[in-house]
């Protein structure tokens, strides 16, 4: 079975949007990493001075982000929080979390995580049908489940104001997941585009 992720609004190519100055010296080599990660395909290209690859850091750190905000995952944090009522939320989560708060309250709603409910409703899911245009009667029952003031955040907990609430976070997760990878190569290596 053959996947076209490039194509699709989930795509994303992780090439380091990190521009310092660079000073390029002989020693340092272009280095390229890819492979599959949150539903799609990412690359991700350095300089160093050492010739090892980063690769395995790399996976390991976009497994600890699905583990935390996969929805394709069984088990992940966000779907232990759809199934329930609350979580403990880990860094990861915490962070995406409060920033989509954020963005939700200065936008009035416009971004919105709890969306997920209408997300599946349409067939874009995790679970993908072609069942068309929903009824309005269906669309209204399910905003009612939609709001990003039906969450809460006490601490390190995130809970549901309403039991039926259920959060999508694809639409900030791998922005967020290309920050942390660009940490992580700031940290000791040179990031570059092509």
């Amino acid at each position: 079975m053959r996947f076209y992720y490039f194509g699709r609004m989930k795509g994303f190519m992780l090439t380091g949007c990190l521009l310092a100055s660079l000073q390029l010296s002989a020693q340092q080599q272009a280095i390229t990493i890819s492979g599959k990660a949150q539903g799609t395909y990412y690359m991700v290209k350095y300089l160093s001075k050492d010739t090892a690859s980063l690769q395995p850091e790399v996976e390991s750190l976009f497994r600890q982000i699905d583990r935390s905000l996969s929805l394709y995952l069984p088990g992940s944090l966000i779907n232990r929080f759809n199934e329930g009522e609350k979580v403990i939320m880990d860094p990861h989560m915490r962070t995406v979390v409060r920033k989509a708060q954020e963005v939700s309250g200065i936008t009035g709603g416009l971004f919105d995580i709890t969306v997920k409910p209408l997300v599946d409703l349409w067939g874009f899911g995790v679970v993908r049908h072609q069942k068309g245009k929903p009824s309005e009667s269906d669309l209204r029952q399910t905003l009612e489940r939609v709001g990003y003031e039906k969450l809460l955040i006490r601490s390190k907990y995130l809970l549901k104001k309403d039991p039926r609430v259920e959060i999508d976070c694809n639409g900030i997760a791998q922005g967020y997941t290309t920050d942390v990878i660009a940490k992580f190569l700031r940290a000791g290596v040179s990031v570059i585009t092509w």
